[in-house]
């Protein structure tokens, strides 16, 4: 034997057990804060289900003054920016909620972000690009389904 572990055996021990000591306490933590039950506060993981379909008669919007009058600045009345794929829906439906509409965005589900004057009961309207893409989705009656978040417990 030659260097640290001749001149001074116990040093050398008290060194590994350290280092020893330092990993368990590092592998405490890691397992600590990956363990979900470490997360007390937070909320249970959400799932979704499908609530069953309901018919509403649909019509298209763009973001044109003739679709919007006033309000065509770009932005629905949730204060998100006009874009892509969404829904004006009644109040009684919260910003935010999924609806699946066939036809429209290949079937996938699209938030509801915007109100519309008369828009109420079981009316809706999706948003288009332009004018033209409003005009050709026309009127509509569907079976619209609407997905629910809850929480699991």
């Amino acid at each position: 034997m030659t260097g640290i572990w001749k001149e001074e055996p116990y040093k050398a021990a008290k060194i590994i057990c350290l280092c020893g000591v330092a990993i368990l306490v590092l592998l405490v933590i890691n397992i600590f804060i990956k363990s979900p039950s470490s997360e007390a506060g937070s909320p249970p993981p959400e799932q979704t289900r499908t609530l069953p379909a309901s018919l509403y008669e649909i019509t298209a919007y763009c973001p044109c003054e003739l679709c919007c009058g006033e309000y065509a600045d770009s932005l629905t009345a949730s204060g998100e920016l006009a874009e892509g794929f969404l829904v004006a829906a009644p109040s009684e439906i919260p910003f935010g909620t999924l609806l699946r509409i066939p036809g429209y965005n290949n079937g996938d589900p699209v938030p509801v972000l915007d109100r519309g004057g008369i828009i109420k009961g079981n009316r809706l309207d999706v948003f288009f690009q332009s004018h033209q893409e409003a005009l050709n989705w026309g009127r509509q009656t569907l079976k619209v389904e609407r997905l629910e978040k809850r929480l699991d417990k």
